[in-house]
This record gives C-alpha cells, sequence and structure tokens, in this order.
C-alpha cells in the first residue's frame, strides 16, 4: 500500500556562509538507502538567502525519512530526524550535539534511522531511544 507524503526540500546558505539548512528525504526498502523521486514539486523561498528550496509530494510503499539540519556559526549540526509510514509519521528523534535523542514514536523504527545514519555517515556519539512519548500527535 502506497502513501503520500508532503514535506519540504531544501539546501540553502546565508550570503556570509556562516549558516547553512539542509533538508532532504530518503526511502528505506529491505535495507536499502535510496532518494525517492517526488510525485510533485514546487519552488519556494528558502530559508536562507542562497540557495533553493521545493515544496514536494511523495508517494512510497516503504518507509520514508526526513532529515532537517541546520549548521551554525560554530559549525555545530542539529536539527529533526522524522520517519513516515504509510503516510504517518511513526518515529521523531533530535540531533544535537552529536547525540541522537527520541522525541515520539515507535522505538522499533531506530534500524530505520540507523541505516539511514550510516548511509549519510553522520558522526553521533550516543543513540538513546528510551526517551520520548510512545505516540507521535500533530500539535497545531
Amino acid at each position: 500500500m502506497s502513501s503520500r507524503v508532503k514535506l519540504r526540500i531544501e539546501k540553502s546558505r546565508s550570503r556570509t556562509g556562516k549558516h547553512a539548512f539542509r533538508a532532504l528525504v530518503l526511502e528505506v526498502c529491505d535495507d536499502t538507502v535510496r532518494e525517492p523521486k517526488a510525485v510533485h514539486r514546487v519552488r519556494v523561498r528558502p530559508t536562507y538567502a542562497v540557495g533553493e528550496a521545493f515544496e514536494a509530494e511523495f508517494e512510497s510503499s516503504c518507509v520514508l525519512v526526513y532529515l532537517s539540519l541546520v549548521k551554525n556559526l560554530r559549525n555545530e549540526v542539529k536539527g529533526v530526524i522524522r520517519v513516515f509510514h504509510e503516510g504517518k509519521e511513526v518515529l521523531r528523534v533530535k540531533y544535537i550535539k552529536e547525540k541522537i535523542r527520541r522525541v515520539c514514536g515507535d522505538k522499533s523504527y531506530h534500524r530505520v534511522l540507523e541505516h539511514v545514519i550510516r548511509y549519510l555517515r553522520i558522526p553521533y556519539r550516543r543513540i538513546n531511544m528510551d526517551t520520548g512519548d510512545d505516540v507521535c500527535e500533530r500539535r497545531v
């Protein structure tokens, strides 16, 4: 069963180059990680001055992983990693100071998360899946 998810893809940086933002989507099927093709995408305004951003819609029968990461003046990277299965968010984790901590969701999706981290070669010191709520509910 395939489902559609609308996500923002972006690669931008400030004019001075001191700040940068990157948001990307990856698809994990049977321990293989790849970048999915967008069904529909619309150009939107990026967070920083230099770069581009798109509002894209993805259709997948596998698990989608959405990463949004910010690099600051001191070259520190932090951000959020969200895992979607059948169109619903099933896991959300934070990435701060090379530590990955669960905010909400199902712990069983940590294996998918590890595949993506290994694929992108994201440095980390520790993964903590014992924190957070068991259900990711949308707050409005």
